[in-house]
Order: structure tokens, then C-alpha cells, then sequence
């Protein structure tokens, strides 16, 4: 049974309960999966290339998550579960309510006296100028 509080969500594919569980160990199993010897891949990294489109790290996004719990699914059975479950509309889902799970409750920041960052951050004159570099020398040219 899925643990929102420690992060969990369940979804049901073809009558079975898997939780998926977004963890230090699921995102240390994505970095080593990516990366290797030469190449260090964070877990930024795969979702980010999650995001863009990439099913080889989607994938192995699902994967990852399904470990804690389900340490006996193989990669290669991750696109079969996908197909059964409905289709990548219901995982997505499913991996946007886990990744929102992960995020600080705003009222545990207060009481810890964290204040979080606005997005984007100020500008660091405070908005006085529109650009970066010096004002333009040009002059318009007056049409004929």
C-alpha cells in the first residue's frame, strides 16, 4: 500500500497494486544506470531528458521508482506494465503525483524558517534596466 507521506503512490496494472516510490536508492539506481565510467548522469539529468521526450530515460525513470517495492520488475518489463496500465498518459500522471510528493510542504519550509525562492529569482539591479550591456550608440534611420 502506497505512503504519500514517505512519498509513495500506487497505481493498479492489470490487477495488481505496484507502488512506485520516488527514494534516495531509486535515484541513485537512475544515476547508475545512465552513467558510466567516463560519464557521471545525476538524476537532474535523466529528468531532464525525461522531459524532453526521451523513453530510454522514462523508462528507466519507472524503473527506478518500482524497485523499493517491486525489486523483481526487470527494465525490459517496464514498457509492457506501460501498455497494460493504459498507455504513457497514466503513468505520466502517476510520476507527476509522485514527484509532487517529493516536494517540501510549504508550511513545514515556514516552521523550519526556510523561506522559499520566488521563480524566477529578482533581477539582481532590481528591474531597473531591461538588458544586460551598455545603452545603444545607434541612431534610427529615417525612412525616404
Amino acid at each position: 500500500m502506497a505512503n504519500r507521506q514517505n512519498g509513495e503512490v500506487s497505481i493498479e496494472i492489470d490487477g495488481k497494486t505496484y507502488t512506485l516510490a520516488m527514494t534516495i536508492d531509486s535515484m541513485v539506481a537512475l544515476e547508475d544506470l545512465f552513467s558510466t565510467g567516463d560519464t557521471t548522469v545525476t538524476f537532474q539529468d535523466v529528468i531532464d531528458r525525461s522531459d524532453r521526450g526521451s523513453m530510454k530515460h522514462l523508462r528507466g525513470l519507472l524503473w527506478s521508482v518500482l524497485q523499493e517495492h517491486h525489486p523483481e520488475v526487470a527494465i525490459t518489463d517496464v514498457s509492457r506494465l506501460v501498455q497494460k496500465a493504459g498507455g504513457l498518459g497514466a503513468i505520466t500522471v502517476k510520476l507527476m503525483e509522485l514527484a509532487k510528493g517529493t516536494q517540501a510542504d510549504p508550511k513545514d519550509l515556514e516552521a523550519l524558517g526556510v523561506k522559499p525562492e520566488k521563480n524566477p529569482p529578482p533581477a539582481q539591479d532590481g528591474g531597473k534596466t531591461s538588458g544586460t550591456g551598455a545603452d545603444s550608440t545607434s541612431e534610427p534611420v529615417k525612412s525616404a
